[in-house]
């Protein structure tokens, strides 16, 4: 993405990052947001697959992740930049 690190204080991403086609390219997605999130800020993602190896990568990142309960065919990732983080 084109936008400046630590440029948003919240994420919203609802069904999308699944369309993109590859692993990588989705992992590169997940370490995109995770930039560009400012220390404190606040990620809510929302997808019917691929939701445990998000929050996965978003702890790789230094997220602080949570899974949040099943909705039908809908799981959502909760995270948050710690505010001391780079």
């Amino acid at each position: 993405m084109s936008f400046p690190s630590a440029g948003f204080d919240v994420i919203l991403s609802n069904q999308c990052l699944h369309n993109i086609p590859s692993d990588s390219e989705r992992d590169q997605a997940c370490a995109e947001i995770a930039r560009v999130l400012k220390p404190g800020g606040t990620l809510v993602l929302s997808d019917f697959i691929h939701t445990k190896h998000y929050a996965e990568e978003f702890r790789k990142a230094g997220l602080e992740v949570q899974l949040r309960g099943w909705y039908p065919l809908l799981r959502i990732v909760y995270a948050t930049k710690p505010a001391t983080s780079k």
